[in-house]
Parts: structure tokens; sequence; C-alpha cells
């Protein structure tokens, strides 16, 4: 815990995806709506 107020909190972000295996993943899972395994292929349901 801290007393710092609020608006000193940040978050960082560092991406370490490749941009294509990224890509891939969110149009064959994301944008299709499949539940996808962690090869980033849609599962059987």
């Amino acid at each position: 815990m801290t007393t710092a107020p609020g608006y000193t909190f940040h978050g960082d972000f560092m991406n370490a995806w490749d941009p294509g295996e990224l890509q891939r993943r969110v149009t064959n899972c994301v944008n299709a709506g499949y539940i996808c395994g962690t090869d980033g292929d849609p599962i059987d349901q």
C-alpha cells in the first residue's frame, strides 16, 4: 500500500507478441467468435 494520491498510479504495457501470430489469433479466434487453445487454433466443442 501507499499513501500517494490515486492520480499518480499508472500501468505499463509491453507487447512481446510476434505481430503475425497475434494477428492470426485475433482473426481466427476473437473475430471469428471461437474459443481457441494454447496453440491459437479453435478447439472442437
